[in-house]
């Protein structure tokens, strides 16, 4: 009996050691096999160096973050890097710093940009609009190495119920336009840059006419906003802008009265630009991000949320921008040397003015 006894109790012992392991393995069974606990590699992030405009609470940036994160498995990262000077100091000072691709550069600090960093080439098959093809064929460098993703033309804005509209660089040196005239610096604006470019290859004696224009000109502001700003507050009659700026006017506030000067000279226009540096990372990623940007539906999103013309053909097409006037654009392709003469000219006449 007392062996009978043993051997049961033998038995219930192995029946509950039994137990106890099987569950410890099920336990690890399930731990390893259960796919919340299963180690998943990080996202690729994408580092985009920008300007702030872009990415701000009204710019196109967020839109594209969201819509490219839904294809891309990877995280966006905007990179707030100032206009396109101050974006290519920071690349040059924080030689380190991760940069897979950059947006907001324009054809001036484009060749300044080719001279200080090497930058990936990049097969893209676009339908360009006319400017950007004929921007193309006089510097093979766009649409190869330096992608646009939206332009405009430029010229003087001003609204309706002004007198004596100017239709040349002379007729801004009229008497009653002294001091009315919302100018930008081209040492640290893009379009202070393209007027200066304009009027250095337009006009015979670009320096005559910088000295006259200094005589009538008490203040030059930093940036293209804040000449804007001044323009908007009635403290001057006229801005260097985009022609663009009519059409947000018109789409944002219903308001028909501001217009561009059509001057008898062909104007200038700003093309903003993207690319891929040698040193980026994720460069595939980089190049999907790109032409992302070219797409009809971002071209679209850019035009009204930038509000600038779209690169690519139709998409502007019956709206607001399709009806603008149409200036003659300069048919210009500008060196290195070019661009530091007109600088030395404006130094000459503008550098201590306020």
């Amino acid at each position: 009996m007392a062996l009978v006894n043993k051997c049961l109790l033998t038995g219930f012992v192995i029946f509950i050691l039994g137990i106890f392991f099987f569950f410890i393995n099920f336990n690890k069974f399930n731990y390893f096999y259960n796919t919340n606990n299963i180690k998943t590699s990080p996202k690729k992030i994408l580092y985009v160096y920008t300007y702030n405009s872009f990415i701000n609470q009204w710019g196109v940036g967020t839109y594209i973050k969201t819509e490219f994160e839904k294809q891309c498995n990877c995280k966006l990262r905007w990179v707030r890097a100032g206009d396109s000077r101050m974006l290519l100091r920071r690349m040059q000072l924080l030689n380190n710093d991760r940069v897979d691709l950059v947006i907001g550069l324009d054809q001036f600090s484009m060749i300044e940009a080719s001279s200080l960093f090497k930058w990936k080439k990049v097969q893209v098959k676009a339908n360009w609009v006319l400017p950007i093809k004929k921007s193309i064929k006089n510097n093979p460098m766009i649409g190869t190495y330096f992608f646009p993703y939206d332009w405009s033309p430029m010229g003087f804005i001003y609204k309706k119920g002004l007198k004596n509209i100017p239709q040349s660089f002379s007729d801004l040196l009229n008497p009653e336009l002294k001091n009315k005239i919302a100018l930008q610096n081209p040492l640290t604006s893009s379009p202070g840059m393209q007027l200066l470019i304009a009027i250095n290859l337009t006009l015979k004696k670009p320096k005559s006419f910088l000295t006259q224009l200094r005589k009538s000109t008490k203040h030059i502001s930093n940036s293209w906003s804040k000449s804007y700003t001044l323009f908007k507050a009635q403290h001057k009659s006229i801005v260097f802008s985009y022609l663009s700026s009519v059409a947000y006017h018109i789409i944002e506030e219903n308001n028909f009265n501001y217009k561009m000067a059509i001057f008898k000279t062909p104007h200038p226009y700003q093309i903003e630009m993207m690319a891929i540096p040698n040193r980026c990372k994720n460069c595939k990623l980089s190049k999907q991000l790109l032409k992302f940007l070219l797409t009809n539906k971002i071209q679209k999103k850019i035009m009204f949320k930038n509000f600038m013309f779209p690169v690519i053909k139709g998409v502007s097409d019956n709206s607001v921008f399709s009806k603008l006037i149409k200036p003659k654009l300069l048919d210009y392709s500008v060196s290195k040397k070019f661009i530091k003469t007109s600088l030395k000219l404006w130094k000459q006449n503008f550098l201590y003015i306020k």
